[in-house]
């Protein structure tokens, strides 16, 4: 019978079911993205589909029925990460997103000045020392940090005939800027903290505060709410509703339900260089030049870091798959699962370093399809494989720049040419199957006739001490005999080529052997 795990080499071989099957190639899906061969492709909210020529790392927002539908990216050569709602990012002509606008808000450069409005009284009843600050709201509600405090202000709060003595609120003037600023907030602390005064319109150059101390409102929330680091090279979810991001050895986390806020204190320092993340049931397994990182906690406040003991550098970001309760990515060595118990080369008994190596594993791009490692490589000779840890390793002859796995319809989409690809849903791609090695007597054993339980016409081939021997296209089930003068051939090998299904192959010294 056909066996998983027994081949020394498969092209488009599928032996699942003990039996030798020709995968199935890919079929156009009939979507078009607008840009020819895009390494990042993305399906967005409302069905539309997001193209970019570069690698980029796309999520969606965190935050629970954004009315607005946002998503985040970054890298791919942008100066910074970026953010777009679905109006935005899906208007006008393909290919999308269409535009956006950076990421996060910067602490407004200049502080409001104050004066003693006019017309209060003499003797104030009560007077308070007040600072004021403001800070930038966008049309989605994103909070800026507050900017510098102003000098201090005495305000009354009412005089002697009970008006309320007032502070004039001058603000700085400010540039016009990318990320729709919509609304000043102003803030005013009396015994420490800058509690909530009112909203003017963007662009209020003056105001008059006659709030009393006791409505004041809630405390600025955003005092250290940074923009993201600008060289992102990574961004996903992080546990708590946060967004994670990373740059060199260091891996940063949004506030929870604010992915525009990246305070300062919710960075970890790892000790190499960050490659790649993925988010796994064993929390985020942090891929880097040196040994795997598992980061845990329960918000982004409070993570921590655990290094595993294994020194396997991950060496191609868009290698790194989750495959739920452990990831794998490629490594100098070969491909590398982590998992809250250790790590482990899991392909050490498939590929030797050079046959590895052979590869170009830094140029793998890699799915989970099912249970699945579907994976992408160009070394000269574009390729794909497929790895399964029941099966071993499958080679095929498609190649894609890019990939997007719908779990909702279970269809791994691919970029190759002007249209996307679905993977293993077209037309049968021949398959080539080659044996492992069988080693009989010297002399002993002559093989004179063989049988092939197939579907369908097949070609096989027998190899011996690495050489053809035979090669017949066998027609059906029926009994065949084998050439004579190769008794003392070693070492054999059976090699099939076709598209039809075989159940079994056999070989034999005599035809009462065959079953």
């Amino acid at each position: 019978r056909i066996q998983p795990g027994y081949a020394q080499y498969a092209r488009n071989a599928d032996t699942s079911l003990q039996s030798l099957q020709a995968m199935n190639g890919l079929r156009d899906s009939g979507i078009t993205t607008g840009r020819t061969d895009p390494k990042t492709i993305y399906k967005y909210a409302n069905g539309q589909w997001l193209a970019f020529a570069d690698e980029v790392d796309v999520v969606r927002s965190p935050i629970v029925d954004d009315a607005w539908e946002r998503l985040y990216w970054c890298g791919g050569g942008y100066a910074y990460p970026m953010m777009a709602s679905i109006s935005t990012a899906t208007a006008g002509s393909k290919p999308y997103p269409k535009a956006g606008v950076r990421l996060g808000l910067d602490a407004p450069v200049g502080a409001p000045e104050v004066a003693a409005a006019p017309g209060r009284g003499e003797e104030p009843i009560a007077a308070v020392t007040a600072v004021y600050a403001f800070t930038l709201l966008t049309a989605f509600n994103e909070e800026s940090p507050p900017s510098p405090p102003s000098a201090p202000a005495v305000r009354w709060d009412a005089d002697e005939d009970g008006n309320v003595g007032g502070v004039i609120v001058s603000l700085p003037t400010m540039p016009t800027t990318a990320s729709d600023i919509r609304t000043i907030r102003i803030y005013r602390a009396e015994a420490g903290e800058f509690q909530f005064v009112t909203d003017v319109p963007y662009g209020t150059t003056r105001f008059t505060d006659t709030t009393l101390s006791a409505n004041l409102g809630v405390a600025c929330p955003s005092v250290d709410w940074d923009p993201p680091p600008a060289k992102l090279a990574g961004m996903g979810y992080s546990p708590g509703g946060a967004l994670y991001g990373f740059y060199d050895n260091v891996l940063a986390f949004s506030e929870a339900g604010r992915p525009h806020a990246w305070p300062i204190g919710y960075r970890l320092s790892l000790q190499d260089d960050i490659v790649a993340v993925a988010e796994t049931t064993a929390g985020l397994l942090v891929t880097t030049k040196g040994a795997p990182v598992i980061v845990t906690g329960s918000s982004p406040a409070a993570m921590s870091a655990v290094r595993i003991d294994d020194n396997r550098a991950c060496v191609s970001k868009r290698s790194m798959v989750d495959m739920g309760e452990f990831a794998i990515y490629a490594s100098p060595d070969g491909l590398v699962a982590v998992s809250s118990s250790g790590a482990q080369l899991i392909t050490n008994k498939v590929f030797s370093e050079k046959e590895w190596q052979a590869l170009n594993p830094a140029s793998i791009h890699a799915y989970r399809v099912g249970g699945d490692y579907v994976a992408f490589y160009d070394n000269g000779t574009p390729g794909s494989f497929v790895f399964s840890p029941e099966q071993g390793v499958t080679f095929c002859s498609e190649y894609a720049y890019g990939g997007y796995y719908d779990r909702h319809s279970d269809v791994l989409y691919l970029s190759a040419g002007s249209t996307l690809k679905e993977w293993d849903k077209g037309a049968q791609a021949e398959y080539l199957w080659r044996s492992g090695i069988f080693e009989v007597q010297t002399g002993r054993t002559g093989f004179t006739c063989g049988k092939v339980i197939a579907d369908g016409p097949t070609t096989l081939r027998l190899i011996g001490d690495g050489q053809t021997v035979f090669e017949y296209t066998v027609p059906s089930d029926s009994m065949f005999r084998l050439p004579a003068g190769y008794a003392r051939v070693r070492e054999w090998q059976i090699e099939l080529e076709g598209t039809a299904e075989v159940f079994s192959v056999q070989i034999a010294q005599s035809p009462e052997e065959l079953v």
